[in-house]
């Protein structure tokens, strides 16, 4: 789990919010091709993964899609763990 590692500077969250509705297939490819992203990234600021953000928005697709990239439903920030 890692804090803002990035693609040229944008966060796994960054390019999630850019592109997981307008052109999923390119985030698909992002995430697979530069090894820089990780779907498990922890927000500093919320403490919360993606999957977590959607969860809270009740979003089934998107938690499917999120699921389906690797994202981790037990990944916790780390002041959050047992």
């Amino acid at each position: 789990m890692r804090e803002g590692a990035g693609l040229g500077g944008l966060t796994f969250r960054q390019c999630y919010e850019r592109y997981s509705t307008s052109d999923p297939k390119f985030l698909e490819f992002l995430l697979n091709e530069s090894g820089q992203l990780d779907v498990n990234e922890v927000d500093p600021v919320s403490g919360h993964t993606c999957l977590i953000t959607a969860a809270e928005d009740n979003d089934l697709k998107k938690m499917h899609f999120l699921l389906r990239l690797g994202a981790d439903p037990d990944c916790r920030y780390p002041e959050d763990a047992e």
